[in-house]
């Protein structure tokens, strides 16, 4: 095998003052090439003080640039063109890969093999772009986005096409995930999709972890304070949760949610592609299915799964969800109040204290509380259970709580149709003993179906 010359070896050597024979004779090579080596360097402009940070492998390189250069057999990766593919939804290196080949294969060529064809791109995108390994800890993060690709169902009544938007959640530590489909990217929808996100979980991280989008942050300067909307801020408030938006156009500050994007791709839209929904329940329940499978399925290069790392190492650091969910509601800005103290929003006058006539007010919309509350206080009704008299049950404490650190404390409708139904509060006559009838299935009976056409 052919020995190459250490060419920095000989410049140092010559930079010693020693002659070319005495250096040809030291490292065993010939005086011509010695010479050729000084005079490749003077053709260079390089000096010793130019090279001395070299290898000799870097310095022969540079002298000797068609030398021992290794040829291939196999068709060239056009690699720009993988990158650009890499990016449309559902493509994996191992489909680019197979296609290559099926390529190859067809006009007779030679091909690389999968590993070669990994490591190239690798190598490509390694010289354009470089990522760090990032250590994360558990129950610290979520990361959540929008999914750029989107799904759809069928309107049964008018027979059209309505376009779903995907809420993406990612534990990074676990690399737990969670989907949801809304029918808009509007605030409500993205503040109940956090919602629904915390009870999947059971639990809340120490923060958030979101991209600068309109209906969370206001704006967010190179310098300066990063200001949130107020319904996001009240929701990280409520949950005790801090929202911290990454840097403008910086998706690695969020990598693991980034990522999860284009695998939910494969994973949820790729394959739900060809079932027909009618209705956005029915595609959210076709994508949880997905989601499980996905957080199920084993790891290629670690043990486990996501769901077993989430369930045995992550979920025990989340801190415990409050008693009762956030109740999502809607700012409305500049509303100026008229000389009857009054206020028009949303097709109806609103009565607001004299001594803000002529300023201008925000408002915040709550939903109905036949809307919002119903199903919530029901669940609570079923998780009701006294075991013996003068005893709260679940719901008792539960409306306390909601009642003792919620905004709009007693006056919630929720407390105060509690109140009203189970403890007769508000109504002259009725009994304030608990219960006030003998029997805690027939009073729970009687009192949950007072509840209920009290809430509609």
């Amino acid at each position: 095998m052919y020995k190459k010359t250490k060419p920095r070896s000989v410049m140092e050597l010559l930079n010693k003052n020693l002659s070319e024979r005495e250096v040809a004779a030291i490292l065993g090579c010939s005086r011509n090439t010695v010479s050729e080596i000084k005079e490749l360097c003077r053709q260079q402009g390089m000096t010793w003080d130019d090279i001395q940070d070299m290898t000799d492998d870097g310095l022969y390189d540079i002298l000797y640039p068609k030398k021992f250069k290794r040829t291939t057999n196999y068709v060239p990766v056009n690699y720009a063109y993988v990158h650009s593919e890499l990016k449309k939804t559902g493509v994996t290196m191992k489909l680019l890969r197979e296609e290559y080949r099926d390529k190859c294969v067809s006009e007779g060529l030679e091909y690389c093999a999968y590993p070669t064809f990994t490591v190239n791109y690798y190598k490509y995108t390694g010289e354009k772009n470089y990522t760090s390994h990032i250590q994360h800890k558990p129950g610290v993060e979520v990361e959540v986005d929008w999914s750029g690709p989107t799904m759809s169902y069928v309107d049964v009544d008018t027979g059209g096409i309505i376009t779903a938007y995907l809420f993406v959640a990612t534990l990074p530590y676990s690399q737990y995930g969670y989907v949801e489909a809304t029918t808009d990217m509007k605030e409500k929808a993205w503040l109940e999709c956090h919602v629904h996100m915390f009870e999947f979980f059971e639990g809340t991280p120490v923060k958030i972890v979101c991209d600068n989008l309109k209906t969370g942050v206001v704006s967010h300067p190179k310098k300066g304070e990063i200001i949130l909307n107020d319904a996001y801020l009240a929701l990280g408030e409520y949950y005790v949760t801090a929202i911290m938006p990454t840097g403008v156009k910086k998706p690695k500050q969020k990598a693991s949610v980034e990522g999860s994007v284009g695998k939910i791709a494969t994973a949820v839209i790729a394959k739900l592609r060809n079932e027909i929904f009618t209705s956005l329940e029915s595609l959210n329940s076709a994508i949880r299915k997905a989601v499980k499978e996905y957080n199920d399925r084993p790891f290629q290069k670690r043990d486990g799964s996501r769901s077993t790392v989430f369930n045995t190492q992550e979920k025990a650091y989340l801190r415990a969800l409050p008693s009762v969910p956030y109740e999502v509601c809607e700012w409305s800005y500049g509303h100026k109040v008229g000389k009857n103290s009054h206020i028009s929003f949303n097709k109806g006058q609103y009565s607001v204290p004299s001594r803000y006539i002529g300023c201008k007010v925000d408002v915040w919309m709550e939903e109905p509380p036949a809307r919002r509350n119903f199903e919530t206080v029901l669940k609570l009704l079923g998780e009701a259970e006294v075991a013996e008299q003068n005893k709260p049950s679940k719901l008792d404490m539960r409306m306390k709580l909601l009642e003792e650190t919620g905004k709009l404390g007693a006056a919630h409708p929720a407390v105060k149709q509690y109140n009203k139904c189970m403890w007769g509060r508000g109504i002259p006559s009725a009994p304030l003993s608990y219960p006030p009838i003998p029997g805690w299935l027939s009073w729970k009976t009687g009192r949950c179906c007072a509840f209920c056409q009290g809430m509609t």
